[in-house]
């Protein structure tokens, strides 16, 4: 091989292991890249690192203004874990601007920021988030996500199309949990139908069992 080429190649390399050894000793855990995006009503934030250590920490932060962070999630991973990408979804309220950042470090709890991402989600509509059971004996929780106050109708109906019960709620602007009873209420499918002072209608099918 031509000498020239060969030195090259050993600088090269000499950078780049000086470099890691560098990164190593300033940061435990580096972070390669951090991105975030809207899946339905969640927010995706995926990552990747290089971990320096035997054992990595990592603490996921969420704000509303981009200056006060909290912890939603904190976990560690350890060296062959670091060499998988990281996946976390926040299924939370996200309406509105909504910031993230990445704490990554030691367990000795030596961290670094990563840079931090805004997501913008401007909800014009009501979001249904979770419902919880879908399989009832009694009652069942429905989470949903409100951009206004105002009141909603909430019609329980079998598969016959028959209306079971009905309800009204009075809905606060952000997360809501209206709690639906299915005491007296036969075996069997239902749909649970809500309708918004849109006239806008969303369903949940459940069972009551």
């Amino acid at each position: 091989m031509n000498k020239t080429i060969l030195s090259i190649i050993i600088s090269t390399f000499g950078i780049h292991a000086l470099q890691a050894q560098i990164d190593s000793v300033q940061f435990p855990v580096s972070l390669y890249s951090f991105e975030a995006g809207l899946s339905d009503n969640a927010t995706v934030l995926k990552w990747k690192t290089a971990c320096y250590i035997s054992y990595a920490n990592f603490k996921i932060e969420k704000s509303s203004n981009g200056i006060t962070f909290s912890t939603i999630n904190s976990f560690i991973a350890d060296r062959l874990r670091c060499l998988q990408p990281f996946t976390f979804i926040d299924s939370t309220d996200n309406t509105g601007n909504v910031f993230y950042r990445i704490n990554a470090g030691d367990i000795d709890g030596h961290f670094y920021h990563s840079k931090i991402i805004n997501i913008n989600n401007k909800q014009t509509d009501l979001k249904i988030l979770s419902a919880y059971p879908t399989i009832i004996n009694s009652n069942t929780t429905i989470v949903l996500s409100s951009p206004y106050d105002g009141n909603i109708k909430l019609e329980l109906i079998n598969l016959n199309g028959v209306l079971v019960k009905n309800y009204n709620y009075n809905l606060k602007k952000g997360v809501n949990n209206l709690s639906v009873d299915f005491n007296n209420v036969s075996k069997g499918s239902h749909w649970i139908r809500l309708t918004d002072i849109k006239m806008n209608q969303y369903s949940v099918a459940v069972i009551k069992q």
